[in-house]
């Protein structure tokens, strides 16, 4: 049961619905055979329905999740977002609140069922009068850029019998680009190889760099690292000559929209994606050229160009007008990505 007048809702947990059973029983045992001690049963049993249901609706009418962070990832991979969580009575605090995130409205039923969710975290504890950060794993998300997730605040304090509930929508900028494939990133090494090894012959070096763990081994700088921490280690930060600052990856976007079917659509999306990476590994700057002006520079960029590219039933519309930048320098080293 929900009321959208007042954003809170009621459904009645298992236990709860064989404790209702159970009283309701007691009573029409008490009612024919007027035996005191089964009204005594049947009083306290109402009155902790009373109480669960007074307690909980303290709890989810001062409880709720205010903010939520955006995030840049790719799809199908796990991440991390930070929300804040704010409780509003001075007094109250609150105990054992759930906060599911969706990405669709799901669907109340009378017994209690968790909807598909893509992130659940449970707040043990909030203090009266506080707003708190608290983070939550998101499962992964499908390419494309979410502007919204809604979230389920629920509780079942303080006997679990009711569960009370409320809906709330977040405003978000989660940019989520076409997933990494690790055979298609091997794919694009083996490919690359040959143009791999000549760009990074032309590096030189320009300066040091900590240690992110994200680099690979063969860029750190032992003789500054050996015997340290692993904190205090250093990478090798290697740049291109300004000549060749930049790699662009060919992307026409005619070729991409020709696709035929969804799967070979984002496939492109996933062979691109690991180009990107295998460039990023070798620390070799790149953008994504889809011809008639429309680029994007660097990795940041080129990430939320491919999650803002259409979906296969729009790939006719024209692109978002953010890509319509200037056309790269004709000299610019190029390279094939689609096969």
């Amino acid at each position: 049961m929900y009321y959208p007048s007042v954003n809170r809702g009621l459904s009645f947990t298992k236990p709860g619905i064989y404790s209702f059973c159970l009283v309701l029983a007691v009573g029409l045992v008490a009612v024919s055979s007027g035996i005191n001690g089964l009204y005594v049963f049947l009083s306290a049993g109402l009155g902790g329905f009373i109480v669960s249901g007074m307690l909980s609706e303290l709890a989810i009418r001062s409880c709720s999740v205010v903010a939520i962070t955006g995030a840049l990832v790719d799809a199908d991979s796990p991440f991390v977002l930070t929300f804040m969580v704010e409780n509003t009575s001075s007094w109250f605090s609150v105990f054992a609140m759930r906060s599911l995130f969706l990405t669709e409205r799901p669907r109340f039923r009378l017994i209690s069922r968790d909807p598909q969710a893509v992130g659940t975290t449970l707040l043990t504890r909030v203090p009266p009068a506080t707003r708190e950060l608290r983070p939550v794993t998101i499962a992964g998300l499908p390419r494309g850029i979410h502007r919204r997730l809604l979230t389920l605040q629920s509780t079942t304090f303080p006997f679990g019998i009711l569960d009370k509930f409320k809906l709330l929508d977040l405003s978000t900028e989660l940019v989520v680009a076409p997933r990494l494939d690790e055979q298609e990133i091997a794919q694009q090494r083996q490919l690359l190889a040959k143009e791999l090894s000549h760009m990074v012959a032309e590096q030189d070096f320009y300066a040091h760099k900590a240690y992110s763990g994200r680099e690979s081994r063969r860029a750190i700088d032992w003789k500054k690292s050996a015997n340290q921490p692993i904190l205090e280690w250093v990478v090798r930060d290697l740049r291109t000559p300004a000549g060749s600052a930049v790699v662009w990856l060919d992307l026409p976007w005619a070729v991409l929209a020709a696709a035929t079917t969804a799967t070979d659509y984002e496939h492109q999306f996933i062979r691109a994606r690991a180009a990107m990476h295998v460039l990023e590994g070798a620390n070799i700057s790149f953008g994504l050229d889809f011809g008639d002006g429309m680029t994007s520079v660097g990795k940041d960029a080129s990430m939320m160009a491919l999650a803002q590219l259409p979906s296969f039933p729009l790939r006719h519309q024209s692109l978002p007008a953010s890509l319509r930048n200037q056309p790269p320098p004709t000299k610019a080293r190029r390279l094939q990505v689609l096969a």
